[in-house]
């Protein structure tokens, strides 16, 4: 009777390892995006930081979130709102680019995002 004592502790010792999930860590990286007037921009060209103050248009208003250094930042989930950006800090400024359409492209910290 004692090996069948032992049996049942190795199983429910083996079940028991098995039933746990173990959590892991994802590290998530986010593409450079921002969301104004319900449109996704993406900046494509990292080197891409040349545009004038120029060539500066009318200024849109201010970046009011940025998911990376928030706690949305390990959501995968999380989708942009208005006004939002993925790497831009709070209260970054957005500018039209001369003679472009809102809907085209809008530039960040002198930066060309491209609308999708």
């Amino acid at each position: 009777m004692s090996k069948n004592i032992l049996w049942i502790i190795l199983i429910m010792s083996l079940l028991s390892g098995c039933m746990g999930t173990p959590k892991t860590n994802v590290e998530i990286e986010w593409s450079d995006t921002i969301m104004w007037d319900g449109i996704k921009y993406n900046h494509m060209n990292k080197d891409e930081n040349n545009v004038t103050e120029k060539e500066l248009g009318e200024k849109l208003g201010e970046i009011k979130f940025s998911v990376v250094g928030s706690k949305e930042e390990d959501n995968s989930n999380y989708q942009l709102k208005d006004k939002e950006a993925t790497k831009v800090a709070k209260g970054t400024e957005v500018y039209l680019l001369k003679g472009v359409k809102l809907k085209e492209k809008i530039v960040v910290n002198h930066k060309i995002y491209i609308a999708e």
